[in-house]
């Protein structure tokens, strides 16, 4: 199968992928030399004869521009790819609309008789919790906009990534100051390490900032707070 990988980074996905019998694979970050330079030498170093050959190739790609370049990488006539890798992307709200015109036009669309066409498989966690409703907004729209089927395939606890990482923490937070207009928050948790945390956003609604409320207290200094520490995988593929 043709693979394409977007926002590759270190490209751990790609190398997987040509490991497993990728006949073509494009593996693209955003056009930074050093970024792509970096994912280059990751390549050469793993699987040198397939950059050699050209059945790899590592380029940049900013999402929504310039798909022409990247379809004509695929070696299909259709200029589209039968499995696309999205890792670690949705949190970056700003640019779901071009991720999204990326997917549409690049993923293999369905062959009467021949095909179901292609399939993108999405991974991610939530960096910041607050904002779950906004990173799984990318998978809501291309089930709704592009028509997407949504198939939900892991989701599980991977537990701290470091020794002094809490992990996942259900706690009662006390709010101690409160300024919308600055969009300047500062709470304090009510646990027994007495910890302390400013947030600061311009230009985003205090709704939004305080997105993961809960239970808020009658006087509203008081409300739930919930840190998500799951590992989720959603593949995304044409309706049958």
């Amino acid at each position: 199968k043709s693979v394409l990988e977007l926002g590759a980074a270190g490209a751990l996905p790609s190398l997987i992928s040509a490991c497993n019998g990728a006949t073509k694979l494009v593996v693209t970050d955003y056009p930074d030399h050093d970024l792509i330079e970096n994912i280059r030498k990751n390549v050469e170093a793993n699987i040198p004869l397939r950059l050699a050959d050209g059945s790899v190739q590592v380029t940049g790609f900013k999402w929504g521009y310039d798909i022409e370049k990247i379809a004509d990488l695929s070696g299909s006539s259709e200029g589209t790819y039968d499995v696309l890798i999205l890792c670690d992307l949705v949190f970056n709200h700003s640019e779901h609309t071009s991720l999204l015109n990326s997917v549409e036009k690049l993923m293999a669309k369905p062959k009467a008789g021949v095909s179901n066409g292609g399939e993108a498989y999405v991974f991610f966690t939530h960096h910041r919790p607050w904002l779950a409703d906004k990173d799984m907004a990318f998978i809501e729209r291309a089930r709704d906009e592009l028509g997407l089927e949504v198939t939900k395939v892991v989701e599980e606890y991977t537990g701290a990534m470091f020794d002094d990482d809490p992990g996942d923490e259900r706690d009662i937070i006390k709010t101690d100051s409160i300024n919308h207009k600055d969009e300047e928050i500062d709470y304090e948790y009510s646990d027994e390490d007495d910890y302390s945390e400013e947030y600061s956003d311009n230009g985003v609604e205090a709704d939004d900032l305080l997105g993961y409320t809960e239970d808020w207290g009658e006087n509203g200094s008081d409300f739930t707070k919930q840190y998500n520490k799951m590992r989720q995988q959603v593949m995304l593929s044409h309706q049958n």
